[in-house]
């Protein structure tokens, strides 16, 4: 899953490196007491085999009809699930299960666009709206150009099926979907001209819709839509579109699918996971990573591994889209898994190493590892490992010891906020292979590296052995320590009126509890690693004892740092409570200066009043640029909704600010937009006092965690 939607491609396209500590160029590469352990697996991993699982979960059509369509409790995901728990059980796993969460049921299994007078007879793709009875829809066909408010202008489409081109890097499905329905269409044809499937104009693209249902909406190629326009400016526009498409709010089940290795102790565990829901072949999303993933259970079992701790594998559903009405609709499946049927996950999981993409070369000459910040210090530990040569496969010129920033495009944001810290292949998503490829017909078995799946195989199978095999898990809190630092802002604080005293004495503290707590966890691991060396198993036995009381601690300060200090700005990127907050009010404060200095729009286009307006409310607010103020409001529903699966309490508040915007875009009266920037600004300033009172809160849980 990944989504890029508005104007945030200029903020957040290139993926983002954290700095972690290198590995010196050429430098020796630490021993590992656990090589052995580690060969034995990689000896046992079976290429041949990952391909087949992925090929047939990519193109079976039993398990995926004749589109490909693999939808939240669909009847496709659910003979996928049988599929899986029966290949569970073939290689070895144990207590093999299938969980079922409730998820908004999406059923697609077929559509056909044809037009009186021609030989279009097209098959397009449908969003997760509600399609047409079997007759389907027989009406007039109108070009409604690029679907934005100008281009309906003097254009009666009452009653009638729409047809627009679309860029989803500009602005996402739902507002075009809202346009069309308040100008009245009885339905939404739409095809690509700028952002996704750009890989060719032959295929077709789907995204999730984070709206209810209002009018049947699907996808057809660029190509299709050429030659849509060029019949209707023949005269032919008869068009009858059909869309078998059924999506029922609270009715559906989906079902995440779980086996284990069985550790000497079950009282910690692992989480090996991807999910199996996708669109069209979804070769890549995520057909491959769920082969990761049991690739990784069967070479452990076939070599013989035999874990300290449970080793478990989810392969989740409802991951690409689970819920209708909020832009929290995708990752259901995983968030309904660790807080409604495993919440006591949270307390014992050590990491989750979840996949997307991995058998998909990024174009990176390193291979990096994203993660959360505080297992920076074990990425750049492993970079240095030799464990990271043994993996090599070629693909890559070695590992990186930079980790890559985790946001919230595929399930391990459901699991962080909930608690548990994890690892994401890093680079699987490419900018590239977003634009080009990701979520059409184009994402097949061309898009194959087997060297590309196999180092992740090798890497992470390697890095979960190591992490089982150590008594402590390392969890570097001064990371966070230091994000918390960095990104205050003492003059917003002051005007809040926050006690930064208060912050900064117990920041201070904090600093010192993580370094202590990392330090033993240090300490446990390399007294642990020389009694293994020696064969000392009463030391080992007492370390291990020693460990597993720390990772309790350890977990449960995780977990109130994710509670406490992250929040987002948009639902695409997480921050600090109070940089979240500082973000609002620093583009509140410029566009009320810009707007007294009479500047709207400056030469450099970053400076002036409507430059910054568009980045407000995670740049929704871009819609009022573009659509009419009612589809925004109705976008603005759905996006400001702080109740609902992994958005709850983490949404930085919205900012009414329509009547400014518009004031500055469409009558360049900055006298009317000064004061409705300045009310909001004035209303808003309270919360970062809010959240800093949090974060300090937050900050002394974990201290006295750690004194206690």
């Amino acid at each position: 899953m990944q989504r890029k939607s508005a104007k945030l491609l200029a903020v957040v396209l290139v993926l983002t490196l954290v700095l972690g500590t290198l590995a010196g160029c050429g430098s020796k590469k630490e021993k590992s007491v656990y090589v052995d352990m580690v060969t034995s697996y990689q000896d046992a991993v079976d290429m041949e085999w990952a391909y087949d699982v992925t090929y047939k979960l990519a193109y079976d059509e039993e398990l995926g009809g004749c589109h490909g369509f693999r939808t939240a409790g669909s009847d496709y995901e659910h003979k996928a699930a049988d599929y899986l728990a029966d290949l569970m059980k073939e290689i070895g796993l144990e207590d093999v299960e299938k969980v079922g969460v409730d998820v908004d049921k999406w059923q697609f299994d077929d559509a056909s666009l044809t037009i009186k007078g021609t030989d279009i007879n097209f098959v397009p793709a449908s969003y997760a709206q509600n399609g047409t009875d079997a007759d389907g829809i027989t009406a007039e066909i109108v070009n409604a150009g690029t679907g934005l408010a100008e281009d309906y202008e003097g254009l009666n489409v009452e009653g009638k099926i729409v047809l627009v081109g679309v860029d989803q890097y500009d602005t996402w499905i739902d507002t075009y979907i809202h346009e069309a329905y308040l100008q009245g269409a009885a339905a939404l044809v739409t095809y690509d001209i700028g952002g996704y499937a750009q890989a060719s104009d032959d295929i077709r693209n789907m995204q999730d819709v984070c709206t209810n249902d209002y009018l049947p909406t699907v996808s057809i190629s660029a190509n299709e839509g050429k030659q849509i326009k060029k019949a209707i400016k023949a005269g032919n526009n008869q068009c009858t579109l059909k869309v078998d498409n059924v999506v029922t709010p609270g009715e559906g089940t989906s079902y995440n699918v779980v086996g284990k290795i069985k550790g000497k102790s079950s009282e910690q565990q692992i989480l090996v996971t991807a999910h199996y829901d996708k669109y069209f072949y979804g070769f890549q999303d995520d057909c491959v990573a769920i082969a990761n993933v049991l690739a990784i259970g069967k070479a452990m079992k076939d070599s013989g591994y035999v874990p300290e701790n449970d080793i478990v594998f989810v392969c989740h559903g409802a991951e690409e889209w689970g819920a209708s009405g909020t832009c929290y609709d995708y990752t259901t499946g995983a968030w309904e898994m660790i807080n409604t049927a495993h919440p006591e996950w949270a307390g014992k999981t050590l990491a989750m190493f979840n996949f997307e993409l991995s058998g998909f070369h990024p174009g990176y000459d390193e291979m990096t590892i994203a993660t959360v910040p505080e297992f920076g210090a074990i990425v750049s530990d492993y970079a240095n490992n030799e464990l990271s040569d043994l993996a090599d496969t070629g693909a890559y010129d070695g590992v990186s010891g930079e980790y890559e920033a985790v946001g919230t495009m595929e399930d391990g944001v459901s699991y962080r906020f909930a608690g548990v810290p994890y690892f994401l292949n890093g680079g699987g998503i490419s900018d590239e292979f977003t634009a080009q490829k990701y979520h059409t017909e184009a994402d097949d078995e061309t898009t194959y590296d087997e060297t590309v799946l196999q180092q992740n195989i090798n890497v992470y199978g390697g890095m979960i052995i190591e992490m089982d095999q150590n008594p402590a898990l390392e969890i570097d809190l001064t990371a966070m320590a230091s994000w918390l630092e960095e990104s205050y802002d003492e003059d917003w604080a002051a005007k809040a009126g926050a006690d930064t005293d208060s912050f900064m004495a117990e920041l201070e503290s904090f600093k010192a509890t993580a370094q202590e707590m990392y330090d033993e966890a240090v300490r446990i691991n390399t007294e642990y690693e020389a009694a293994f060396t020696e064969g000392d198993e009463d030391a080992m036995a007492k370390l291990r004892t020693e460990g597993t009381a720390l990772n309790a601690v350890s977990l449960e300060a995780f977990g109130i740092a994710q509670k406490e200090f992250l929040a987002m700005a948009s639902s695409e990127e997480i921050l600090t409570r109070h940089e979240g907050a500082v973000q609002t009010l620093d583009l509140l404060q410029g566009i009320i200066d810009a707007a007294n200095e009479g500047t709207i729009w400056a030469e450099d286009e970053e400076s002036g009043a409507g430059d910054m307006a568009w980045q407000l409310n995670g740049m929704v607010e871009y819609g009022y640029f573009i659509f009419t103020p009612e589809g925004v409001r109705m976008t603005e529903a759905n996006y400001f909704d702080d109740g609902v699966y992994w958005g709850t309490d983490k949404t930085i508040p919205f900012v009414d600010t329509a009547e400014g915007t518009l004031a500055l875009v469409y009558d360049e009266d900055t006298e009317a937009a000064i004061p409705v920037f300045q009310r909001e600004l004035d209303e808003f300033l309270p919360n970062l006092n809010g959240y800093i009172d949090r974060e300090i809160e937050g900050m002394k849980q974990i201290n006295a965690l750690w004194t206690k």
